[in-house]
């Protein structure tokens, strides 16, 4: 059975719910989840990547940049070469500028080998600047959870998810940049009131332990991430955020509020932001809906968290998951899930305002043009190119000095620490240095994966003299390893 981890790091609660309803989806589909949160203690102990199979990181976006504790976490992570991961965000508005946030701290994990396959980004009520009606709060929030259903499983079927650049995106995040240190000299102003009942709440559930208590005074020091946790929780609102004092927001958000006037809160200038924001998670909601064989919960789920539980019994899960399809076959399946959708979507057309008919009637058509031309738009199964452990083991008994590291169903292969080759499609592929050439004058050419540079492809390894005087010769062409060494023989 797989399983997960997401390091997250949240200021208020947004982000933290974003990762329970991923940790919640995975575990729906048989994949354990561990929830390991970035503050205090969490810094410096946490479960290693190594450990997962599947590994995540959750921030909320601090002035288009991740907060501070996040390039801490990254610096205190191991080497780790070919490691995939993903990355989940949130911040208040919808604005393509965000989709940059992350560039800093992806380039500090590429060189310790780790590597990106999804990034998502979602919508969350704000926690300063201003505050949100709770029924626009609750609208974000079901978007959200929606999303992160269908977004979950696009991580779980190996479906890679960029984020689009934003023109000078890096110049822009780099300038704001200077929001971290400038909020270690704006926290170290913080200031209670004569509101202030000394309870401590602040200081207890302080992320970066900023603030202390000593003899009943409440002391701010120059550690504040600006997460606004101590601000927005207070229950006699007794804390002034020094400049910022003017965009504070105090008090959690009704998550189920039945507020009808969710826009009331918005400022003229973000209102389209939103309105496409949530047009096109409707859009990709409804599609997921159609092409998802396992339907996928549109609802508040009242199961139990997923966040450190484990799957008890795998054999009853992939029952109960199987007892869900009646339809015989595979195509019928997917047609009868394409038929409920569409069905799904007129009965929500016939209730939707003026302002969505058109969206509603996009999604009827896709769908319709779905039945009429199924062969055109029916997906083709994938094909497992995962090479076969026995052909691993082939290859690493023709050389003792061989060892191998798991990759995307593949394997990498090294030759005392340096990284020669690797197997994919039961292939052994080698690196084009000149002693390979040298040994390997009519050897084949192939692309290991879609993107990579031409490998020579290793047909005669009966011959271990033959092997092991090529992986000689290349050894020492070959940069030493930067980091830690790979693992162990398979």
């Amino acid at each position: 059975m797989k399983n997960a981890v997401i390091y997250v790091f949240s200021g208020t609660g947004n982000t933290l719910k974003i990762v329970q309803a991923y940790a919640d989806e995975f575990f729906r589909q048989g994949v354990s989840c561990k929830i390991h949160i970035l503050e205090k203690d969490g810094l410096k102990r946490f479960p290693p990547p190594e450990n997962f199979d599947l590994t995540g990181i959750a921030y909320p976006v601090h002035a288009f940049n991740a907060p501070y504790v996040l390039h801490r976490f990254a610096d205190a992570l191991p080497y780790l070469p070919f490691k995939e991961y993903f990355i989940l965000k949130s911040s208040g508005e919808p604005l393509a500028i965000n989709n940059v946030s992350s560039g800093s701290l992806v380039a500090k994990l590429e060189r310790k080998g780790y590597f990106l396959t999804n990034e998502y980004h979602y919508v969350m009520p704000y926690n300063m600047i201003f505050r949100h009606s709770d029924g626009m709060a609750t609208k974000m929030w079901k978007i959200a959870e929606q999303l992160c259903a269908v977004e979950a499983r696009e991580i779980l079927d190996g479906k890679k998810h960029f984020l689009k650049p934003f023109p000078f995106g890096r110049s822009v995040s780099a300038l704001f940049r200077i929001e971290q240190p400038a909020m270690k000299i704006n926290g170290a102003h913080f200031k209670v009131s004569d509101k202030c009942i000394g309870c401590g709440k602040c200081a207890e559930n302080c992320p970066v332990e900023n603030i202390s208590v000593s003899d009943g005074i409440i002391k701010f020091g120059r550690k504040c991430v600006m997460c606004a946790r101590c601000s927005f929780s207070c229950p006699l609102n007794a804390i002034s955020i020094a400049l910022l004092n003017g965009w504070k927001v105090n008090g959690s958000y009704d998550f189920e509020s039945r507020q009808s006037d969710c826009e009331r809160s918005v400022p003229d200038f973000l209102k389209v932001a939103y309105e496409k924001y949530f047009r096109k998670a409707e859009e990709k909601i409804a599609l997921a809906k159609a092409d998802y064989r396992n339907p996928v919960p549109f609802s508040a789920q009242d199961d139990e968290s997923a966040a450190d539980l484990p799957v008890t019994n795998n054999l009853d899960f992939k029952q109960n998951r199987q007892s869900a399809f009646t339809c015989p076959n595979r195509e019928q399946r997917r047609a009868a899930d394409r038929r409920g959708a569409c069905q799904s979507t007129c009965r929500r057309g016939e209730k939707a305002r003026d302002g969505q008919a058109f969206s509603v009637v996009r999604q009827v058509g896709y769908y319709a043009f779905l039945n009429v031309f199924p062969k055109k738009q029916e997906r083709e199964p994938e094909k497992n190119m995962a090479s076969s452990k026995e052909f691993l083991n082939f290859v690493l008994e023709q050389c003792s000095e061989l060892t191998a590291r798991p990759m995307m169903g593949e394997y990498v292969i090294y030759f005392r620490g340096k990284v020669v080759g690797g197997i994919y499609d039961n292939r052994f592929l080698l690196k084009q240095s000149a002693a390979a050439k040298t040994f390997l004058k009519s050897a084949e050419a192939a692309v290991p994966y879609k993107g990579a540079k031409e490998m020579l492809v290793l047909d005669n390894l009966d011959d271990r003299e033959l092997l092991k005087d090529l992986l000689e010769a290349m050894y020492e062409e070959l940069p030493e390893p930067s980091g830690a060494k790979p693992k162990s023989r398979a």
